[in-house]
């Protein structure tokens, strides 16, 4: 005869702080729709804007000595998260890269982003606002910027949400220098 024992107060301990925990997570959204998980790779700081093949985008010289794109993203038919709590286990994964067209990968390989997006209209839903896509600085040390200025670059970006579902966009654009227009102050 087998005989069942209860649980020790000590064992039990970290199942009970993980559901206490799971409480105050929010909500992850609405439930997508049933169709096809769709991302959308963009451009913008603050509104997304439709980036398109072989179209020109603008590497920008950060203040730091660092080269950037800003790109931006939208989704559909997935779960949105939470726009107000940046970091929330809830919100989408979202990771941009760049490629060189030999394949080559040529940005800083940063981890993904774990942000929520917000309502667009219907079920299209967008970051809050662009994010930076900075360029390998082993580039910028070498010397090498000139390489990619004018070129074919292809840019992706990944987005995964709670429950896994999966969508990924990729866009060629033609990577052009920063021009500096201000006026000369003093001069």
């Amino acid at each position: 005869m087998q005989v069942i024992r209860p649980l020790s107060l000590t064992l039990s301990l970290p199942l009970v702080f993980a559901i206490v925990a799971s409480i105050g997570c929010g909500e992850p959204g609405p439930t997508p729709d049933a169709g096809p998980e769709t991302a959308e790779l963009g451009t913008g700081p603050v509104e997304f804007e439709t980036l398109g093949d072989d179209q020109e985008i603008t590497l920008l010289a950060g203040l730091q000595g660092g080269y950037h794109f800003v790109v931006h993203a939208r989704m559909s038919n997935m779960i949105p998260g939470d726009p107000a709590r940046p970091g929330q286990l809830g919100n989408p994964l979202t990771t941009f890269f760049i490629f060189k067209e030999d394949g080559t990968q040529i940005d800083i390989e940063a981890p993904p982003y774990r942000l929520g997006y917000t309502l667009e209209s219907g079920d299209t839903y967008r970051l809050p606002s662009g994010r930076l896509l900075q360029i390998d600085q082993n580039l910028v040390e070498q010397g090498l910027l000139s390489e990619i200025y004018d070129t074919r670059l292809r840019l992706r970006v990944e987005i995964r949400d709670v429950q896994g579902r999966r969508a990924f966009d990729e866009v060629c654009v033609i990577a052009k220098e920063e021009i500096d227009d201000r006026p000369d102050a003093g001069r």
